[in-house]
């Protein structure tokens, strides 16, 4: 129970801040807020449309997706978590993605959080 309180105690602050960060960088730069799931989708597109993913890439990337629809942020510490772990972790992420999974997914954050 100490675990599980733990777990949702990290997570909800977790979600708390992401969303603190979305809202100074809204009043900061003076945009418009959006919400939860479109700033996901525009983050996600944005990532797509600078990459070139292959089909497997992109099978991928829509659990990227589902997963910060449900969390708000992913770490690279998160791919040895469920669900990613049980996907095979960072090593079958970096594989699928050619060693750039720790890039992609700082520029998703960018993405997410800095960028208007």
């Amino acid at each position: 129970r100490t675990k599980l309180n733990l777990a949702y105690n990290e997570t909800t602050n977790t979600k708390i801040v992401a969303d603190i960060i979305a809202h100074i960088r809204t009043a900061a730069l003076g945009t418009k807020l959006i919400g939860h799931e479109a700033r996901i989708k525009k983050a996600v597109q944005q990532l797509r449309d600078k990459h070139q993913f292959n089909a497997i890439q992109e099978k991928w990337l829509i659990k990227i997706e589902s997963q910060l629809l449900v969390e708000n942020v992913v770490t690279l510490e998160d791919f040895e978590k469920p669900p990613f772990s049980n996907e095979g972790g960072i090593k079958r992420w970096n594989k699928i993605f050619n060693n750039e999974t720790t890039e992609l997914i700082n520029e998703l954050n960018e993405y997410l959080y800095l960028q208007a």
